[in-house]
């Protein structure tokens, strides 16, 4: 089946950055690599951004389906382990490309923080269980957030996936500690906005 104008866009920026970094690359340069006109593009894409946006969500979605089919859905720590594991192998086809969009040097890297986001909707997509009301979802989110951050820079430096399974199990394993620390933080801003929330009512 042809591929459709968003496919090839996507395609060439991809293409692209296996051998350049993020800030070298503009809408021009897409546009003659997935050979189509710049104004082509512009139908599909607000800006170079929306492209790298495309393809992370079109990843996501894929993520969510295999961790359904591979993982223990009543268990939080399996679909953690699985939402990770499946994004970094679909990454590994690609993996020069998303180090040079997501590495230090790269003007994207932070706002890539943000697309970290999506990995608790993912989770929360999975996992349906009432014992989650028991951890301030925010402090979890954060935890959450906080493991994929050192697992991806962990598998930007070596991609080896046995040493990343060891590396995310032992984050997991801590992960107890992690949600404890930040939930303390989170409870005593919880308590301050309750009360300012009663004071003002009164």
């Amino acid at each position: 089946m042809a591929k459709t104008n968003k496919e090839k866009v996507v395609d060439a920026l991809l293409s692209l950055l296996e051998k350049e970094n993020y800030n070298l690359i503009n809408i021009e340069k897409v546009a003659r690599r997935a050979k189509l006109k710049k104004e082509n593009i512009k139908a599909d894409f607000l800006d170079l951004d929306s492209i790298v946006y495309e393809f992370f969500n079109n990843i996501d979605l894929e993520v969510g389906d295999l961790t359904r089919e591979d993982a223990n859905i009543n268990d939080p720590k399996d679909i953690i382990l699985n939402i990770i594991l499946n994004k970094l192998e679909l990454y590994s086809g690609r993996r020069n490309a998303i180090i040079n969009l997501i590495g230090k040097e790269s003007n994207f890297r932070n706002k890539y923080f943000f697309q970290m986001t999506n990995i608790t909707r993912i989770f929360d997509d999975i996992y349906k269980n009432d014992k989650q009301k028991n951890l301030h979802k925010l402090s979890r989110d954060i935890g959450l957030i906080h493991i994929y951050k050192q697992t991806i820079d962990q598998w930007m430096l070596d991609d080896d996936m046995s040493k990343i399974m060891s590396f995310l199990d032992q984050k997991l394993i801590k992960s107890g500690e992690i949600f404890e620390q930040i939930s303390k933080p989170i409870k005593f801003v919880d308590n301050l906005v309750s009360k300012f929330s009663k004071s003002r009512s009164a």
